[in-house]
């Protein structure tokens, strides 16, 4: 009985050992597999997060280079779909008495930009001016005088042209009632008192010393008046011809290199990720035999 139970009991334990043997070659087998598959999931994981990254730094890189991306057709003209002085509507006699200085500006880039600088060249009229023009291969900047009465019609016309090119757009309106008003009556009070002025140098003056204080304060008053006059004739050019400011810059491809660059990584991250596969069944291969 002990021969046949430590015979059976051998046989229990050499079948234990082959059968732990072949779990311990399954085991061995099994490893490069999931080596390279945790290899791979990395590796896939790595090479996507860096092509994330570089594709928002291709978006972000030209909007911080002033924008790129012009509106849409429904956003980019929404402005002048009413009337550009709708924000100005009043009764017509309190506006007719309004002294008011509209501005504008645009900024713009476009692919056509010798188009448009020949555009903004041909555009005024002839009582219209370039108050200042800067121009180089890339950009051109203006300060332009436009009538009152066509700004909005020259806007619409620059608009139309330039279409979604118009990156973007303001425009301002300054009240100068009361400024222009208070020069109207200081201008009336001063040639009231140089009217009276002329009266006491001619008839009541009787001394030297009279005629040179009269004298003295007419030349004061007409000094000052000539200043007020220049003022309200700035401020007549100023309600007259709105300021209209324009900024053209070429359209570039400034992130054409990120692309170069995420292209490159993309490539190199590929032969990496073929260069360990094949170190890996190589392995293997060698554990297997």
């Amino acid at each position: 009985m002990n021969s046949k139970f430590k015979q059976a009991f051998d046989e229990i334990t050499a079948s234990q050992e082959l059968k732990k043997q072949t779990l311990d070659k399954l085991e061995q087998r099994a490893e490069p597999k999931r080596t390279f598959a945790r290899i791979s999931r990395k590796m896939l994981i790595s090479l996507s997060t860096a092509a994330v990254f570089l594709i928002c730094a291709a978006i972000a890189i030209p909007l911080s280079m002033g924008g790129k991306n012009a509106n849409d057709g429904s956003e980019g003209n929404s402005w002048m779909d009413s009337d550009s002085e709708s924000d100005y509507v009043l009764s017509e006699t309190y506006y007719s008495l309004l002294k008011m200085v509209y501005s504008s500006s645009f900024y713009i880039e476009t692919r056509d930009f010798d188009k448009l600088i020949a555009f903004v060249d041909g555009s005024l009229k002839d009582d219209e001016w370039f108050e200042w023009v800067s121009k180089s291969n890339y950009s051109a900047r203006y300060t332009i005088r436009v009538k009152n009465t066509r700004l909005s019609e020259y806007e619409k016309a620059l608009t139309d042209f330039a279409g979604k090119d118009i990156y973007s757009y303001s425009k301002d309106a300054e009240d100068i009632s009361l400024k222009y008003y208070d020069a109207q009556r200081r201008i009336d009070a001063l040639t009231a008192e140089l009217h009276k002025l002329g009266e006491l140098y001619s008839d009541r003056a009787t001394t030297l010393s009279d005629l040179f204080l009269i004298n003295s304060r007419i030349t004061q008053v007409e000094s000052e008046l000539l200043d007020i006059e220049n003022r309200l004739a700035a401020y007549d050019g100023d309600i007259g011809y709105s300021i209209v400011e324009i900024t053209v810059y070429k359209y570039s491809f400034p992130y054409r290199d990120v692309i170069l660059i995420s292209v490159s990584a993309v490539v190199a991250g590929s032969a990496i990720f073929f260069v360990v596969r094949t170190v890996v069944k190589k392995k293997r291969l060698k554990k297997t035999f």
